[in-house]
């Protein structure tokens, strides 16, 4: 008699022919492991089980106040779980929809228990068996349909954070270490106005019932302090009430709305002189969570008092700039800036401010200067100054995150998170090729006329509003608010918050009301007409004039150079506030003042005031469409920063010559001037000085002193000038003090007007410059003239000066500079040829000529190119638009939102008028060159409108405006002797336009793609106890492509300090921070990298790849899934590299087949191996796809195949199964009737849980009456059920007949896998081996006996070595020989002995079988007359001897 002996330590193997089966190897296994004794011998036991650990809430339906009572949704299931050493995050929702619905957060605390673990005990409310909600709202979007993957980063114990993704959302993120979670209020403690959650139970609070998913919610906003608990009747437990926290601040980088952000008022403090441009962001630093910094305001200035005091007393003249380029100066005040729309959701706001203390071109700081807790939708924050709360870079500001909206795979290492195949934010197409502009004006009132009287020609009036009482009189022109009512103007009855514009002829309010002087723009026109205003109100303390000295009119009203050129765009900005892309709107150029005349004189009854005019710009016909609409939270216009063809303006005077020296002429008329009186003094006429406000105040200005041109301009004409006798300059008194005031602006289209500077210089008051110029002349910084009366007359009709001595009137030239030309300017007149030089006799020459400094620009901004147009960089104007829902609701139109009048200034031209010292007093001693005599000294001071880069007014020290000139009576006045020069100190900031925060233009042809499945990007790195959570940001370069041939990123996973991205056909590494890779991985190393986070990725395989995300496995050694596509089980381990488990182990053949349902359709029928590897077939919880799990206690990998489950009797019903691999010796254990829809691996023990499934035969709405025998299993709405009672279901019924079925499981249980484990909520253990999700289980083996002799034999007796082996039943097969017996206890035939079950083998109808070969498959039954209740012990199979005797 011949011996065989089976053992089993080598596995399971199907792949070879039963003749050929390996040594050591089984064909089949089912729910057994394979236990290692001693390393060496293996022996297959009875699988454990799972058992229920704990329960998820169920969502309330409706509530009943008598009882009370509740009814309850469906069941959730947890769809994602997260685990921290202590914790486990469970994800659950019951939502089964493309789009999702409500959630729940929850966490279970575990505390150590012998082998495994004990939950922490319940409190005797709670039947939830320790389970804690922590979050539950309807607006999660959660869903069966994406299974959640994330981790869980624990920095410190208050913030323990999970970073998750599901493939539908935005990546968030969750600190359960937040105790706004846990800390629950009590009634009587509710703050009013503010909102809370429910998380648990039910409350009512003013009438309202709350609680999770109850009709009305669970959020709530209190009106008083109390709530109503209403625990009790079927209510389980007492009510959880927490502080609301907004879901929008989950996401990494949440949806917000955005304002606007404008200059308010000063106030008292120490912010230095300067310009600021300020931006605001929204915080919440408990979650680490800041915003992206917001579009800058317009540049807001900051003045201080003048260092020379104004004579007389004047506050206008007083206020003044600070600061150089080389010190700053402390203002004395404070700035308040308004910001509006501010998002709520957030619990703070931080100001930040780029200060241009100095420069003009670059702030001297970018520094956070406050952070307070969110009041209201609206707010006003104060920069005090001396406050630096964060030093922030010129990127913090401008370099936005990327927008990922979502995400399907997410891991961390190194301190960095990295999240792979992403649906990014796109440009979307906008047309603005029907956007219309139109130029628009403002005028300010800038001066007193006063021409009556002589006295008062010196008189630089403060015409400025008081903002604190009503106006005495409405001037045209100007801007009002409405602060009161009853208020009618110009027949027009107004309400609060109205802005009116004065007209000619209305100078007075009616009605007790209130109106005080704003500075407005429009916003929009709304659909039925209606103006917008956006105003900022003047405030006393130095915000209170018409001019650009005012912050309010020079932020929001500062207007464009005129005959120049601009392009301008508009800016969208995402939900999340970050912008789009700049989309080209047109290059505009403005009118000319000798179209639109630079100023203007207004005489009413109530005033006689010059005004100066400014330009702006409107937009209309801006149609967004609802698509775009809801991608958008806002829009800006903005402008490329100007491509200067224009680089300065001044006033033009003439020079005379006498010999080799030439020098300024000092008159109104240079006929009455002795330069032009002598025939040896000629005109100079291809010499000018130059008096531009800019140059005067060192303002940087390029090109200007080569390749410019002076070009175009206007005249003025002396507003002094009474048209009488030869006077042409006024004398106030015998004090030698003249004014003089261009401002009469004369018309004629200057436009050919234009020649070349060869040489340009500029002189300090008295200079002498030798050799100046091609014809070397020198050049003396001095004035003389006489005038042709003889006797000194101050009654505005004489003249001053005499005939016979003509050089008798001298002074000291102002600063100016000096320009050579290449030929002389063209006067206008139209009387006189064109030929005739500007300033010679014969034109009169009493009108000056306002000119500009251009530079040859035939093409600006690069053309009108495609290119040009995607290569332009654009700056705030300080425009922004939010898109509200009553913005929305004001401007549509035609099914769209139109926009009309949009109002834009936010320019670089400060339109001033100029004051300036032309001659200076100087009584000095006379000398020969050039002659200065001892008596009648003069000074002459003149004013002019100009355009300026600079805002003049804004210039500190001495000025004629503020001071006057010298006198006798005006000891304090301008002069060069006393030397009390004009001052031309000027904080080059003041002209600073923020041009350093850019926008970029939309790229040409650039891609639209969302989509990008082959990407991941990359962010940290994060630190322990940063404030700013770095895994939140995203930046747009921080990112890395792999190869798109290779599929969609499936999963990134990692693993000490390797991270791998798997694609659908290759796998690859992603270093970070690696120089090089491991040898194991790709089997060579590979080339050093270039230091980065993330600088390539590098393949290991391009023949396998994964699939299905949720079937990859992290075990201890590396990553196990399944390539659906190679029909292959697939390990790689860190160390060793890849290994294909299916085929080392034997089983390829088996999956090859595996995927036909049972119907006998092809794989097509099944989206579990959907050819295309869509998302659908990789819905596990769902009940379709792979889920896979890791079991450190056997070293076991588990892998899930999901089948549809069809809800119809003539489809296949589920054929679900599991297969094991073990770790240890690399081998394939076998299958397992366990087959959730998710299982996590937390800390060394495995949880689960199940969606229902018909197993066996078909339940639900159409079924056909069916006969149901103990066993079956059928699934209705939320759970499992068995039937426990033979019998016949005639219609469907839910729930399934209680007489016939018992629920096994449901949903919302929890269940632990392979651990022995005591409930808390139950006084006996509910484990067991061989019982999962409540269903008893039976184990299968089945091996070969094959002792390879040469002729056939019979098996007559066998030994299975073992405790309580006894099978249920034996079959024996070979080839056509089938026989199989049910075994039992009692029978002789199975006896133990000495550990040892000794048999027979059963006989077939023809008696034994005889084969070289035998297949035995022995089944054993757990239970006996009910399926739920297990009966007999734990099997344990060493080996088996088989005694066979050969037959020949």
């Amino acid at each position: 008699m011949g011996q065989h002996v089976n053992t089993f330590n080598k596995g399971m193997t199907s792949d070879v022919s039963i003749v050929m089966q390996p040594d050591g190897t089984y064909r089949y296994l089912k729910n057994c492991q394979l236990i290692s004794q001693d390393g060496n011998n293996y022996t297959i036991k009875d699988c454990l089980g799972n058992t229920r650990i704990f329960q998820i809430n169920i969502p309330y339906a409706t509530f009943n106040g008598v009882g009370p009572t509740i009814t309850y949704q469906t069941a959730p299931i947890p769809i994602g779980f997260i685990s921290f050493p202590d914790v486990l995050i469970v994800f659950s929702t019951n939502v089964a929809t493309e789009g999702g619905g409500y959630g729940e957060i929850g966490k279970i605390v575990y505390d150590p228990y012998g082998q495994g673990i004990q939950p922490r005990a319940a409190s005797p409310t709670n039947t939830y068996s320790g389970y804690v909600p922590l979050y539950h709202h309807v607006s999660l979007n959660f869903t069966t349909f994406r299974q959640i993957e994330g981790f869980g980063y624990e920095e410190t114990e208050t913030h323990k954070r999970v970073y998750w993704t599901d493939h539908l959302n935005e990546p968030r993120v969750f600190d359960i270490g937040n105790p706004i979670f846990t800390t629950y209020i009590a009634s009587g403690s509710l703050v009013t106005g503010q909102q809370y959650m429910v998380l648990e139970g039910v409350i009512t609070h003013g009438a309202t019932v709350y609680g999770p998913d109850i009709s009305l919610g669970n959020v709530f906003t209190a009106t008083g302090a109390a709530y109503t608990d209403m625990f009790g009747g079927n209510i389980p437990t007492t009510a959880k009430v927490i502080s609301y926290y907004p879901y929008q601040l989950l996401a990494f980088t949440p949806s917000r709305s955005v304002g606007n952000i404008k200059f308010n008022s000063y106030g008292a403090g120490t912010v230095l002189c300067g310009s600021k441009v300020y931006f605001y962001r929204l915080a919440d630093p408990t979650a680490g969570l800041f915003t992206s910094w917001s579009y800058g305001s317009a540049p807001i200035h900051v003045g201080t008092t003048n260092s020379v005091t104004a004579v007389p007393a004047n506050v206008y003249f007083n206020f003044t700039g600070g600061g150089t380029t080389s010190a700053t100066l402390d203002s004395g005040k404070s700035v308040l800036v308004d910001i509006t729309n501010i998002d709520t959701n957030f619990p703070r706001i931080q100001l930040a401010v780029a200060e241009y203390d100095q420069l003009e071109e670059t702030p001297r700081q970018i520094i956070i200067v406050e952070d307070i807790a969110i009041t209201g939708a609206s707010m006003t924050l104060t920069h005090t100054g001396g406050t630096n709360l964060g030093d922030l870079t010129l990127d913090d500001i401008t370099l936005f995150p990327a927008s990922i909206l979502n995400c399907k795979t997410i891991t961390s290492n190194k301190g960095y998170i990295l999240v792979g195949n992403l649906e990014e934010r796109s440009e979307f197409s906008f047309d603005t090729t029907g956007i219309t502009s139109a130029e628009i004006g403002a005028k300010f009132a800038v001066h007193e006329a006063l021409e009556t009287s002589c006295p008062n020609i010196l008189a630089y009036a403060d015409i400025s509003p008081n903002p604190a009482a009503n106006p005495a009189f409405i001037i045209a022109g100007h801007q009002y608010v409405v602060t009161a009512t009853p208020v009618t103007y110009n027949a027009v009855v107004l309400a609060v918050g109205d802005v009116f514009i004065g007209v000619s002829g209305a100078t007075a309010i009616v009605g007790a009301g209130s109106v005080r002087p704003c500075a407005s723009r429009n916003r929009y026109n709304t659909t039925a007409g209606a103006t917008v205003p956006d105003y900022i109100q003047f405030a006393t303390g130095g915000s209170s004039w018409w001019t650009y000295k005012n912050p309010a009119v020079a932020s929001h009203k500062l207007g464009y150079w005129s005959n120049e050129k601009y392009r301008f765009g508009i800016l969208f900005y995402d939900l999340k506030g970050n912008p789009f892309y700049v989309r080209w709107i047109t290059d505009f150029i403005f009118s000319n003042y000798n179209t639109t005349p630079i100023a203007e004189r207004v005489t009413t009854a109530a005033y006689d005031y010059w005004f100066l005019k400014q330009k702006g710009i409107s937009f209309s016909n801006i149609v967004i469409t609802p698509a775009i609409a809801d991608q958008i939270s806002g829009f800006s216009i903005v402008r490329a920063e100007r491509d200067k063809r224009i680089i300065t303006e001044g006033l033009v005077m003439q020079c005379g010559a006498n010999g080799t020296m030439f020098r300024p002429t000092a008159g109104i008329n240079p006929a009455n001037d002795s330069v032009w009186s002598t025939s040896v003094n000629a005109p100079k006429f291809n010499y000018y000085t130059f008096i531009s406000p800019d140059n005067q105040v060192g303002f940087p200005m390029p090109n200007y002193a080569s390749g410019s041109n002076l070009e175009g301009g206007f005249f003025l004409d002396p507003t002094d000038y009474t048209g009488g006798g030869a006077l042409y300059m006024k004398s106030v008194d015998e004090s030698t003090q003249f004014e003089t005031r261009y401002i009469l602006p004369l018309t004629a289209d200057l436009a050919t007007r234009k020649e070349k500077i060869k040489n340009i210089l500029t002189v300090n008051e008295g200079g002498i410059y030798l050799n100046f110029g091609n014809d070397n002349f020198a050049y003396w910084n001095f004035t003389q003239f006489g005038l042709v009366s003889s006797t000194i007359d101050n009654s505005c009709v004489g003249g001053l000066g005499s005939t016979a001595n003509p050089d008798r009137w001298r002074a000291v030239a102002g600063r100016r500079t000096v320009v050579e030309l290449e030929s002389f300017l063209y006067d206008y007149t139209p009387i006189l040829p064109a030929t005739i030089a500007y300033g010679d006799l014969a034109s009169v020459g009493l009108n000056k000529l306002v000119i500009d400094v251009t530079v040859d620009k035939p093409i600006q901004y690069g053309g009108l190119s495609d290119t040009a147009k995607a290569n332009t960089l654009y700056i705030s104007t300080g425009h922004f638009q939010p898109m509200t829902a009553a913005v929305k609701a004001q401007v549509l139109s035609g099914g769209n939102y139109v926009f009309n009048n949009v109002e834009i200034w936010g320019g670089d031209c400060f339109t001033s008028l100029i004051d300036y010292g032309h001659s200076l007093y100087d009584p000095g001693t006379p000398s020969t060159s050039p002659p200065n005599p001892a008596s009648l000294p003069h000074s002459w001071g003149i004013k002019f409108p100009c355009q300026c880069n600079t805002n003049y007014d804004l210039r500190r020290g001495r000025t004629v405006a503020n001071n006057k000139m010298y006198a006798t009576t005006i000891a304090n006045g301008v002069s060069y002797n006393p030397l009390r020069l004009e001052g031309y100190s000027y904080n080059q900031g003041y002209s600073t336009d923020g041009q350093q925060f850019a926008y970029p233009a939309l790229p040409v042809n650039f891609p639209t793609d969302t989509l990008f499945k082959t990407r991941t990007r990359f962010a940290g790195e994060k630190f322990i106890g940063e404030l700013n959570d770095s895994f939140r940001t995203f930046l747009i370069n921080d990112r890395k492509d792999l190869n798109v041939v290779y599929g969609e990123i499936n999963n990134l996973v990692s693993k000490d300090d390797k991270t791998i991205v798997f694609q659908n056909h290759a796998i690859s590494t992603v270093p970070i921070q690696e120089r090089q890779l491991l040898s194991g991985l790709s089997g060579a190393e590979t080339t050093l990298g270039t230091g980065g986070v993330v600088d390539r990725y590098d393949a290991i395989n391009t023949y396998f790849g994964n699939q299905h995300q949720h079937g990859m496995t992290k075990t201890e050694n590396g990553f196990v899934w399944f390539d659906m596509r190679q029909k292959a089980i697939v390990e790689i381990r860190l160390n060793e590299g890849l290994w294909e488990v299916t085929k080392a182990t034997g089983l390829a053949a088996h999956f090859s087949e595996a995927f036909i349902d049972n119907l006998g359709n092809t794989v097509q029928t099944q989206p579990i191996n959907s050819p295309d590897f869509s998302e659908t077939a990789d819905r596990p919880i769902a009940g379709v796809g792979l889920t896979g799990w890791y079991d450190p206690k056997f070293k076991m990998t588990y892998l899930t195949f999901k089948f549809k489950n069809y809800p119809s009797a003539d489809k296949p019903l589920a054929k679900d199964f599991t297969i094991g691999y073990y770790h240890t010796d690399k081998v394939i254990i076998g299958f397992f009737d366990v087959t959730p829809a998710i299982a996590h691996n937390h800390n060394q023990i495995v949880v689960m849980s199940k969606n229902p499934q018909n197993k066996t035969k078909f339940y639900g709405a159409g079924m056909a009456s069916t006969d149901f025998v103990l066993g079956d299993i059928v699934a209705d709405t939320d759970s499992e059920y068995m039937c426990t009672t033979a019998g016949n279901v005639a219609a469907y019924a839910s729930p399934p007949s209680g007489s016939l079925f018992t629920k096994i499981n449901t949903t919302n249980e929890v269940w632990v896998m392979n651990q022995p484990l005591a409930l808390a909520q139950s006084t006996a253990p509910d484990y067991l081996y061989n019982k999962v999700f409540g269903q008893v289980i039976d184990n299968e083996i089945h091996f070969v006996v094959n002792p390879q002799t040469a002729e056939s034999f019979d098996v007559t007796n066998m030994e299975q070595q073992g405790n309580n082996v006894y099978p249920t039943t034996v079959t024996i097969e070979a080839g056509s020989q089938t026989a199989t017996e049910t075994v039992r206890t009692t029978s002789v035939n199975y006896k133990y002995i000495w550990d040892k079950l000794c048999h027979n083998l059963p006989s077939s109808s023809t008696g034994r079988i005889v084969n070289k070969h035998l297949l035995v498959k022995l089944i054993k039954k757990n239970w006996t007359t009910n399926p739920t209740t297990l009966t007999g012990a734990v099997k344990i199979l060493q080996w088996v001897k088989s005694y066979f005797t050969l037959k020949r």
